[in-house]
C-alpha cells in the first residue's frame, strides 16, 4: 500500500478537484436551517455578553456602594449617641431638636445639639462624670460632651475632680467659662453675666479679657466689658439651689465617713473630727435607709440620729463631729 503524500503539489490538488467535479447546491430547507442555527447561536452569544457586562456593572456598583457605606460608618460611627442623662424626674423639663419646637423631655435622648428649657431645676450628668445642675427658668444647648451654650439662666457645674480629655466649657453670648477641676456657677441674662467659684479655678474669657477666677471669687462682667469682683463664701446661700438640685446619693451600706465627706462637698464646708477615735468609729459605722427627698444639709441630723456620732459647735464653714459619750 502506497503511503499518502503529505506534500501535495498544486498540480496534484487540481487533478483531484477535477475528478470530484462541481459540488451540488444544497437543498433550500437545509440552507434555511443552517441560517436559523447560525442566527440563534449569534443571538445567544449577544445575550450572554450583555449578561456578563450587566453582572460586571452590578458587581462594580455593589463594591462602590459598600465602600461608601463602610467609609461613612467608620467616619461617623453610631449616629448621634446620647451624651448625658437626667438624674431625676423630667417634669417641667422641655427638650427641642432645633431650639424652636419644644416638648416634654420624658425619655428623649440628650444628644449633641439638643436644647433644654427648665420650669423646674434639674440635675444632668454627662457620660464622663461631670454633673450639671440647671436652675429654673434656664435655657441652654448641649453643644457636645464637653460644652454647653447657656442662652439664659443659671447653671452649676461639678467635675468631681475626674480627669477628662477636654476641659468643660460654658459659653454665653458674653464670653466663656472653662472648668479647671472645680465647682462653679455661671449666670447669663440681661446685660451681664457672672461666674462664681466654690472650689478650684475657672478661666473666664471674652474678646476683651482672659482672667482666672479662684475659689471664693465671683466676677460679674457687663456686655460693655466692665468687670467687678466680689467674695462669695463656698457655703453662701447663693449655692443652696444647687444643693437642692443634687443627683441621687445612696447611703445604703456606705460608711459614715464617706457620707460626711459628701455632705461637706455639697454644702461647701470642711469636715473635722473631734479626735482619732471619732474618725475611726465613723469609718466603721455603716448606714442604712434613704435620703432621696432631703438636701445634704437636711439629711445630716437625720442620718446622725441613727449613729453614735453627733454634731458639735464649730466655725460656720466647718462640719465638726464627735463620738457621743455614753453615761
Amino acid at each position: 500500500m502506497t503511503e499518502p503524500d503529505d506534500n501535495l503539489t498544486e498540480e496534484a490538488i487540481s487533478n483531484l478537484l477535477q475528478k470530484v467535479g462541481p459540488l451540488e447546491t444544497p437543498p433550500e430547507d437545509m440552507t434555511s436551517r443552517v441560517h436559523a442555527a447560525v442566527e440563534q447561536t449569534w443571538q445567544r452569544e449577544v445575550r450572554e455578553q450583555k449578561q456578563r457586562r450587566w453582572f460586571q456593572y452590578a458587581a462594580g456598583i455593589a463594591v462602590v456602594t459598600a465602600s461608601i457605606y463602610l467609609g461613612l460608618t467608620i467616619q461617623t460611627g453610631e449616629p448621634n449617641p446620647p451624651i448625658a442623662h437626667l438624674d431625676s424626674s423630667s417634669e417641667g423639663i422641655f427638650w427641642s431638636a432645633d431650639g424652636s419646637t419644644w416638648q416634654p423631655l420624658e425619655d428623649k435622648p440628650m444628644t449633641a445639639g439638643s436644647w433644654l428649657r427648665t420650669d423646674n431645676s434639674a440635675s444632668v450628668s454627662f457620660a464622663h462624670g461631670l454633673n450639671a445642675r440647671i436652675n429654673t427658668d434656664t435655657s441652654l444647648q448641649l453643644i457636645n460632651d464637653s460644652e454647653v451654650h447657656l442662652i439664659e439662666g443659671t447653671i452649676y457645674l461639678d467635675s468631681y475632680d475626674k480627669p477628662t480629655d477636654l476641659p468643660f466649657r460654658v459659653s454665653t453670648r458674653f464670653g466663656t467659662a472653662t472648668d479647671i477641676g472645680t465647682q462653679f456657677i455661671v449666670n447669663s441674662g440681661g446685660t451681664a453675666w457672672s461666674v462664681q467659684v466654690r472650689e478650684g479655678m475657672v478661666d473666664v474669657s471674652n474678646d476683651q479679657m482672659n482672667q482666672e477666677v479662684h475659689a471664693g471669687e465671683k466676677i460679674t462682667i457687663t456686655q460693655t466689658g466692665d468687670a467687678a469682683s466680689t467674695f462669695v463664701a463656698p457655703f453662701d446661700d447663693s449655692w443652696r439651689w444647687a444643693e437642692a438640685t443634687r443627683p441621687a446619693f445612696s447611703i445604703e451600706g456606705r460608711n459614715l465617713v464617706s457620707y460626711l465627706k459628701w455632705v461637706a462637698r455639697e454644702t461647701g464646708r470642711d469636715l473635722r473630727f473631734a479626735g482619732p477615735d471619732t474618725e475611726r468609729e465613723a469609718s466603721e459605722t455603716l448606714l442604712h435607709g434613704s435620703i432621696d427627698h432631703l438636701t445634704a444639709s437636711e439629711s445630716l441630723e437625720y442620718v446622725l440620729q441613727s449613729t453614735d456620732i453627733r454634731l458639735i459647735d464649730g466655725p460656720e464653714n466647718v462640719i465638726m463631729v464627735k463620738t457621743q459619750i455614753s453615761h
